[in-house]
């Protein structure tokens, strides 16, 4: 037998006597432990490995077993394991909160969000409708204007503002734009032509 095999048989009863030790009421057991179990548990200070007490004589001929109490360092591991058992059951309970409020604020920011887009589209639709009701309008605008006669349309787009007056040019025929420009005067007309370029 290897060294290594023997130290597995070793470990191995070790280990059936302590799980003996924990499992099995103290009247039950058999065979006292071998004395090198005992070192091997007092120097690894091991409460549940300590002999029982001899038994009573009335003890030993009553038939229900003595209730097994814990060692002092059970009863402190047992308590130790209770604490972190509180500890993550804290813990999960507060994963928990952080878990709904976060999906609480999910939420909402996805209402938001919505009302944003919506928000959006119904700029987007003003815009354009506005837009659209300028191009309309001034189309409107070229049409009184090429119908009206050269001197008059030309009096009349020298009161409007330059922007609105090369826009209204700009949509005009050639024709109708030359004859407006050569009723205005010089200064005035070469400014808007200066500003049609720029276009």
């Amino acid at each position: 037998m290897t060294f290594r095999s023997l130290h597995l048989s070793i470990g191995l009863f070790l280990l059936l006597g302590i799980l003996s030790m924990l499992f099995l009421p103290i009247e039950s057991r058999a065979l006292p432990l071998p004395d090198f179990v005992k070192d091997f548990c007092k120097s690894r200070n091991i409460d549940i490995c300590s002999e029982p007490d001899a038994p009573q004589e009335s003890e030993s001929k009553s038939k229900t077993p003595k209730p097994r109490t814990l060692t002092e360092s059970e009863q402190q591991v047992l308590t130790e394991l209770l604490r972190k058992r509180r500890e993550l059951e804290a813990r999960e309970a507060e994963l928990n909160r952080r878990g709904t409020q976060l999906r609480r604020l999910e939420e909402e920011l996805q209402q938001r969000t919505d009302e944003v887009n919506r928000l959006q589209d119904r700029v987007s639709n003003s815009v354009e409708q506005k837009r659209a009701q300028d191009r309309e309008n001034l189309d409107k605008t070229v049409r009184y204007y090429s119908q009206m006669d050269a001197a008059q349309a030309a009096a009349s787009l020298s009161q409007l503002q330059t922007r609105d007056a090369v826009q209204i040019l700009l949509k005009m025929k050639d024709k109708d734009v030359g004859a407006i420009l050569a009723n205005m005067p010089p200064q005035q007309s070469a400014r808007l032509i200066e500003e049609i370029i720029r276009k």
